[in-house]
């Protein structure tokens, strides 16, 4: 064998030698532990807004709803109708009103800001309007 061939094996001896240590367990005894789950995603649907109200049968009101991007607000009853402001909707519901579930803000899906409605005005069944300070919107989800 010649000094090239002999350096040749030398070497390759010591190439196969250093892969298979470079393959080695790490150290470890047992199966690996899977990575963790994936956070979940935020939650769906709707938030919704609620009316505490002493008074029953107010005519209209007059909502602002803020904290991110809205795809839509809908009523379970009455009608609706909505203004854009930079970083709030107004909303004006027109129907017979009372406490309880007043709208609902869709948000979308990949939305996590925290809504908040404002109440800004309350007519009565003559249309006069009514102290708000007597009056409480909620939203949740």
């Amino acid at each position: 064998m010649t000094t090239m061939q002999l350096k040749a094996r030398r070497t390759l001896a010591a190439g196969v030698t250093l892969l298979l240590l470079s393959c080695g367990g790490g150290g470890s005894t047992g199966p690996s532990t899977p990575p963790p789950p994936p956070p979940p995603p935020p939650p769906t649907g709707p938030w919704e807004v609620t009316l505490s109200s002493p008074n029953s049968g107010d005519l209209g009101l007059l909502l602002s709803v803020g904290g991110g991007p809205v795809d839509s607000i809908t009523v379970p009853s009455g009608s609706i109708v909505i203004g854009e402001g930079a970083s709030s909707r107004r909303v004006l519901l027109r129907g017979s009103f009372s406490s309880g579930l007043i709208a609902r803000v869709w948000v979308p899906t990949s939305s996590t800001g925290s809504y908040s409605a404002q109440l800004l005005q309350v007519a009565g069944p003559d249309y006069a309007q009514r102290d708000v300070d007597a009056y409480g919107v909620t939203t949740r989800r």
